[in-house]
């Protein structure tokens, strides 16, 4: 491997440097550019000079039209400010050439080619549109988020906006999932676009939302008509402490035992659950507190289990959001997703 030399390196043919950063791939840049100017007698636009960012592109336009006013100025004058150009003033000949070309360059600068790559794919696409196929409005992105959220929202837009109301109430309860952007994080982890899932996915079918439906109806009328028996009713000493809460007295509420709290908190998710504008969908956490099922398992032994109607019908909605319900299988997949 060589070291690289600004002042002597070859202009034609291809050559590839290495350099890491802060190692002056800029100013050796710059002085290529004057030497092409001066020694190969091309002008400012026939010079093309490409980098990544648009930041490196503006610097780099900075830093060739200094270098070449300080080469102008160090021709003129038969001395320069560093040594690359007081080594190119010597070896070259025609001062006052040399001095010329640089102020046409200076007064062509503008015309300069020095593009970021996809700038200059754009320029070549514009230029050459017959050629290409290209239209003329053809417009190349570095970034591809502003499409796909578009993608996302028209996902989002054409296969929720007509689903039921208990899937978007599902839905949008759910940690993962809350609107078009969190598709979008997903897409982002997608490493191969092509993929084929085996087998196709068919569309869900909830063929007992209907019943769904009717049950949360009646039980949401039961609840309105029987609270505070049914309040009572948990608060039964036969119910055990682990589920129920302890029947003593709470230290920081005296007025209150635990279990009183606990049934008080109980109530409150219920009120919500069963409010007028609520689908009903998904359960809330312990719902299945509720249930005739978990009362017959949380009653001690020896002694009468709670009942009433309105823990049947908390069975039955529960039963029917058991695992053979679609919504509730998709529920598992999208909790196991990372977004």
């Amino acid at each position: 491997m060589q070291k690289f030399d600004i002042i002597n390196t070859p202009l034609t043919g291809t050559n590839l440097i290495e350099a890491s950063a802060g190692t002056g791939k800029t100013y050796a840049i710059s002085g290529l550019f004057v030497r092409l100017i001066i020694e190969s007698k091309f002008t400012a636009d026939q010079i093309l000079v490409v980098t990544f960012t648009k930041a490196a592109t503006d610097e780099l336009k900075e830093r060739i039209r200094k270098k070449l006013m300080e080469a102008r100025e160090a021709f003129i004058k038969g001395a320069g400010v560093d040594s690359f150009l007081n080594e190119l003033v010597q070896k070259t000949d025609n001062h006052k050439q040399a001095a010329d070309s640089l102020h046409d360059a200076l007064v062509d600068f503008d015309r300069a080619a020095i593009f970021t790559i996809h700038g200059f794919c754009q320029r070549i696409l514009h230029e050459n549109a017959f050629e290409t196929g290209s239209l003329y409005d053809t417009e190349l992105i570095t970034d591809q988020d502003s499409l796909l959220l578009e993608i996302a929202e028209d996902f989002w837009r054409i296969k929720l906006y007509r689903q039921s109301d208990e899937f978007i109430n599902y839905l949008l309860k759910n940690k993962n999932i809350k609107g078009p952007e969190d598709f979008l994080k997903l897409l982002s982890k997608v490493k191969t676009r092509d993929i084929k899932i085996i087998p196709d996915i068919k569309k869900a079918e909830i063929k007992s939302l209907d019943t769904y439906r009717e049950i949360f109806k009646r039980l949401k009328s039961r609840w309105h008509d029987s609270r505070d028996e049914v309040i009572k009713l948990l608060n039964d000493p036969s119910l055990n402490a682990t589920t129920y809460g302890s029947i003593k007295e709470d230290p920081n509420n005296p007025e209150y035992t635990k279990r009183e709290l606990k049934i008080i908190s109980m109530a409150d998710y219920m009120d919500n659950f069963t409010a007028s504008k609520s689908t009903g969908f998904p359960l809330f956490d312990k719902f299945e507190n509720f249930t005739a099922t978990k009362i017959i398992k949380s009653t001690k032994k020896n002694q009468i289990t709670p009942c009433h109607e309105f823990f049947n019908f908390c069975d039955e909605l529960s039963l029917i959001y058991s695992e053979r319900n679609p919504l509730r299988q998709n529920e598992n997949r999208l909790e196991s997703l990372d977004i």
